[in-house]
């Protein structure tokens, strides 16, 4: 459970050390994601999302290691991108 004054930005920061350059090595996607963002990508996948993952999406919207290099968690927009082509390739692979 996530205390009132505990980050998923100092959490995420804290997991590997500063790059070469000072710059921290995991880094968010973008702003946070919205309530109705948040609620549209469960309608999407068809599921709740698990809390964690909920309050990290809301916070900073997914995580990259270095800026536009390794994707680390996915933004709300590609996670419903992602399962749209998952969901349309398996359809055409039955």
């Amino acid at each position: 459970m996530v205390t009132p004054n505990w980050s998923w930005r100092d959490f995420i920061a804290g997991l590997a050390p500063p790059r070469e350059d000072g710059l921290p090595r995991f880094h968010p996607a973008g702003v946070g994601a919205t309530a109705e963002e948040l609620d549209h990508l469960e309608t999407a996948l068809g599921l709740a999302l698990p809390a964690d993952l909920r309050s990290l999406l809301a916070e900073m919207n997914g995580v990259y290691d270095a800026p536009g290099y390794l994707q680390l968690i996915m933004s709300v927009e590609e996670l419903i991108q992602e399962n749209d082509i998952d969901r349309t390739y398996a359809v055409e692979h039955e």
